[in-house]
Order: C-alpha cells, then sequence, then structure tokens
C-alpha cells in the first residue's frame, strides 16, 4: 500500500526553531515505529544502507525569525507529512489516524499537539493512498498526457560520484523514481526505460530557484544545494508504450519524492497536471 499522511500541528508555545528540521523529523518518526513496530523492525528500516520504504517531509509553516531558524506562535498551524511505500508501515500509519493515537509530536526539543491527520487526497492535495496495483491499472489504462508538471515543494537534489546536482534535469528525476519503483513494486518496470528516459524526455517550462539546506554529517555542517518550484516535462518521441510508464511514475512522486534524502525532508514532489 502507498499513503500520504499530511499531520497538521500547533505548538503549545512560543518557539525558534532551524529552518530546516528534516533531520529532526526522520529522529521523531524513527521512534515512533521504534514504539509502535518494535526495535529490530525499526532499525532495518532506518538502516542506512536499506531502501527506505518511507519519506519525512521538513516542518512546514512559520515566519523566519533570523538567518537560519523560523519562530511560530501558540496555536499557528503547521504541518508535517509521512509517506509510506511499503504494507506494514502504512497500516501503521492507519492505525494511527483511526485510533487517535499520535497525540502530540516532539522535534528538536520542542512539543507540537496534533490537531489532524489527513489521508484522503480529497481533503489535502499532498494526502493519499492508493496500491501499486490500482496505481498500475489506473495510469496504464488511460492515454498520457503530452506533457506534465511537477512541483518540487522542499529542496531536491541529486548526487552521483560525490558531487551534487540541484537540477531537475529529465533522466536523474526518472531514474530516482524507476529505482523506488522497481525496488517496492512487484511489478517492475524494464530497465530499457531508463535509455526512452534519457533520450526523449525534456524540459519544456520551469520556475525554480535554488535552496541551500544546513545540514550536520560526520560532525561537520554542509550546506546541500537543492532546487525548488515548478518543472514541465515532455518527450520528443512519442511512443504510447514508454509515456504509459512516464506517466505512472509522475504519479508515484507524491509517495516516493525524488532524489537524495528523502527521509529528512528533501525532494517532495507531486504531480500538477495530468
Amino acid at each position: 500500500m502507498l499513503l500520504s499522511t499530511v499531520i497538521k500541528l500547533t505548538p503549545r508555545e512560543p518557539v525558534e526553531l532551524p529552518v530546516h528540521l528534516g533531520r529532526a523529523a526522520h529522529a521523531w518518526f524513527l521512534d515512533l515505529t521504534t514504539q509502535g513496530l518494535g526495535a529490530s523492525t525499526a532499525t532495518a528500516l532506518h538502516a542506512p544502507t536499506a531502501a527506505r520504504p518511507f519519506t519525512v517531509s521538513d516542518l512546514l509553516g512559520g515566519a523566519p525569525s533570523q538567518p537560519g531558524f523560523r519562530r511560530l506562535r501558540p496555536g499557528e498551524p503547521v504541518t508535517l507529512r509521512i509517506t509510506t511505500l511499503a504494507e506494514p508501515l502504512s497500516t501503521f500509519m492507519i492505525r494511527q489516524k483511526q485510533e487517535r493515537l499520535l497525540r502530540q509530536i516532539t522535534l528538536s526539543g520542542k512539543t507540537f499537539r496534533v490537531t489532524e491527520m489527513i489521508q484522503d487526497a480529497a481533503q489535502h492535495p499532498w494526502a493519499g493512498q492508493t496500491h501499486y496495483e490500482s496505481l498500475l491499472a489506473r495510469y496504464w489504462e488511460s492515454p498520457p498526457p503530452g506533457q506534465f508538471t511537477f512541483q518540487f515543494a522542499s529542496p531536491t537534489v541529486f548526487r552521483s560520484n560525490q558531487l551534487y546536482t540541484p537540477l531537475p534535469l529529465p533522466r536523474l528525476v526518472f531514474e530516482s523514481l524507476h529505482r523506488r519503483w522497481n525496488h517496492f513494486s512487484l511489478q517492475t518496470i524494464p530497465d530499457d526505460f531508463l535509455a526512452f528516459a534519457r533520450d526523449s524526455l525534456v524540459i519544456r517550462d520551469f520556475q525554480i530557484r535554488t535552496r541551500h539546506v544546513r545540514i550536520k554529517k560526520g560532525g561537520a555542517w554542509r550546506q546541500i544545494p537543492g532546487f525548488v518550484g515548478r518543472c514541465t516535462f515532455g518527450a520528443v518521441i512519442q511512443d504510447q508504450y514508454w509515456l504509459k510508464w512516464v506517466h505512472l511514475l509522475a504519479a508515484f512522486a507524491l509517495y516516493a519524492g525524488v532524489g537524495k534524502n528523502t527521509s529528512m525532508g528533501f525532494g517532495q514532489t507531486r504531480l500538477l497536471t495530468e
């Protein structure tokens, strides 16, 4: 099952927090799954070398108070989003909502009250739930559009050969989605798809900007470059077979995220036009 859960929060008191809380949100989710699923299961899910069956957003909302920080008033609404790509985690998050088990969240030492959990696409554009088979059936049976637009809502970046690429190059975007789909879905997409993505997909239009994220890795602070904004993709080769896979993966981006560090706030992505 694929699930996207939008969690609405409010702080209990005035708080000032770092702008980027992706690592803190990841730590909170690790603690939540450890308590709910057991230490061994949670450790396996969060292992550094494992393909992560989830994404965790940054804390969304609040006004800048000084460079690198944001300030929130008591009762001011903010959101956090969790997506899950595997049955145990998705079932776990559905139970959190249905039984109202999640009452508060602590990030970077500050406690937030949970006011609502949304898992229905009709109630929030970043929420939703489906199955791999349902997603496949829906996008395989409908004709693919000539072009489509992604919203990259949090810093998105790709990395290879120790280098960062903070640009929505079609090859990199769809390599990322293809890899995650084939890892978690029983219905795999042929590897020949990657050649089509490389040779046929192009950028038709874009409105993006650079956004750096300061994170601590290996005891040292690093500036990670990313991009946010909108990008429209199209194909120079109108091959309906491959374009169906393209459109499927574009819809899958809501749950999978795009690029590196999607479990720490990066790569929050959704399809805007179909």
